[in-house]
């Protein structure tokens, strides 16, 4: 990539950012113009610079595990990994008003410099520029996920734009086809940075680093198997770190508190009337109160709760395997295809408007767009099913038809099985449409990929 090239990248990384301008989440208190999960980063951020500790402030609650009790003291934090707090560390500075934009911003540019790259060194060469640049351009800078996550003060866009680094490592070493020490320092540090944000992109890390090495066996490459190997020996390692840490916090080796209630959510809810959920909620924290009482240890209490919720889930699997099923179908449907951000157009007609603004109001869409017009309504619902088709049905189609059809391209073929791994991996615990955001780059990739058959079949005829 050019100097020139990588400046031009940087300015049109500012599109998106002038169109988040615009945005409000309706999730988010008054004055926090970034995502709802934004006071625990903030917190753990704050704390990390001035306490050097990762620890969680008074009255912020017990995050993840599900019971309504405030924490009188400082906690540990037993759920959230301290990359991300850690790589927000240095934008506290300059106050909660301004350091979530730059670090959004800063990750944005990062992410479609290597975006860039990325697609370049794969299919650059079965493309014409126009194609290429116009793939970048709707799949990259008109992309309403990333729009709308420049606001947002969460780890997913510092996730999906690690991830995106540990594939131009894989790429940059598959291409060199040697095993340096340059190579082996990059693949450790691919996967270092991408592990630290989340415990659940280890199925992705993971199956890609393995799939490497049977990859390179199977073209009797060993001593190429050298570079998974170290990057799943970190893997490994980082994560029993973290378990250990867990562990010495709270007895029980465990990666996070919060899978337990997340997967008591994801099986029951769908079943279960909410005022039945609200009173399981009561009883965890009654529970949970006695635990604290009984042990003086919020650590102990923490994770004691996150498995009566896990046992509470399993339970149910077990006694309702139907309904159960039913629940797996529909988080995995959530996962692949789930609508995220596709109302984007809707909301900036309600804007233009000056009218009430609800993304995530769950009432029939001639409710929704109260206020415009007929035509208008009209324009919104066709736009927003035409960024639903582009940005969601068209990626995961091609995940799936790179998974099994991609023979001439083994490096994409099995990236679009690692994807599919983490997404199925993560459904099933809790199915929601953003925690596909990491691998939404393969996912891109991959629709670059059909591009490039379609262009060779045309010029083929």
């Amino acid at each position: 990539m050019t100097f020139k090239t990588g400046g031009l990248i940087v300015l049109l990384s500012l599109i998106p950012l002038s169109l988040t301008l615009t945005l409000r989440d309706s999730s988010c208190p008054s004055g926090k113009n970034y995502g709802s999960d934004s006071n625990l980063y903030w917190d753990l951020a704050e704390n990390l610079l001035h306490r050097h500790a990762l620890v969680f402030s008074p009255g912020v609650g017990y995050p993840g595990i599900g019971v309504r009790s405030q924490n009188p003291a400082l906690i540990d934090d037993l759920c959230i990994l301290p990359g991300y707090p850690a790589l927000l560390v240095p934008f506290v500075r300059f106050g909660e008003g301004v350091g979530p934009y730059v670090l959004a911003y800063l990750l944005y540019v990062l992410l479609s410099l290597l975006v860039f790259a990325l697609a370049k060194e794969l299919f650059g060469a079965a493309l014409s520029k126009r194609a290429f640049w116009g793939w970048f351009m709707v799949y990259q800078i008109l992309n309403p996920t990333w729009i709308v996550q420049l606001r947002a003060l969460a780890q997913d866009l510092a996730a999906t734009t690690l991830v995106a680094f540990f594939l131009w490592v894989v790429v940059r070493c598959w291409q060199s086809q040697r095993v340096t020490a340059k190579n082996l320092l990059a693949i450790a540090l691919g996967t270092g940075v991408a592990l630290s944000v989340r415990t659940n992109l280890l199925a992705f890390i993971g199956s890609m680093l393995v799939l490497l090495a049977l990859l390179y066996w199977r073209d009797r490459r060993p001593r190429m198997m050298a570079l998974p190997a170290v990057g799943l020996a970190l893997a490994v390692s980082l994560m029993g770190v973290w378990g250990l840490h867990i562990q010495h916090l709270t007895g029980r080796f465990s990666f996070g508190t919060n899978a337990g209630y997340c997967m008591y959510f994801n099986y029951m809810s769908p079943h279960v009337p909410p005022a039945a959920i609200d009173k399981e909620v009561d009883a965890m924290t009654r529970t949970f109160n006695q635990e604290l009482e009984r042990t003086g240890s919020g650590n102990q209490a923490s994770i004691q709760t996150a498995s009566a919720y896990q046992r509470s889930a399993l339970d149910f699997i077990k006694a309702y395997p139907a309904e159960a099923s039913k629940s797996m179908a529909q988080s995995l449907q959530a996962t692949f295809i789930g609508r995220d951000y596709f109302w984007l157009p809707r909301l900036w007609l309600l804007r233009l408007r000056d009218l009430p603004l609800e993304p995530y109001a769950d009432r029939p869409y001639h409710e929704q767009t109260q206020g415009l017009s007929k035509p208008a309504a009209t324009a919104a619902l066709f736009l927003q099913l035409l960024v639903y088709g582009v940005y969601i049905l068209i990626p995961a189609l091609a995940l799936f038809l790179a998974a099994f059809f991609a023979r001439e391209e083994p490096l994409l073929r099995f990236l679009a099985w690692s994807a599919i791994v983490f997404l199925v991996a993560t459904g099933l615990i809790i199915g929601q449409a953003r925690y596909r955001m990491p691998v939404e780059v393969v996912m891109y990739l991959c629709a670059l990929w059909i591009c490039s058959r379609s262009t060779a079949g045309r010029a083929a005829g």
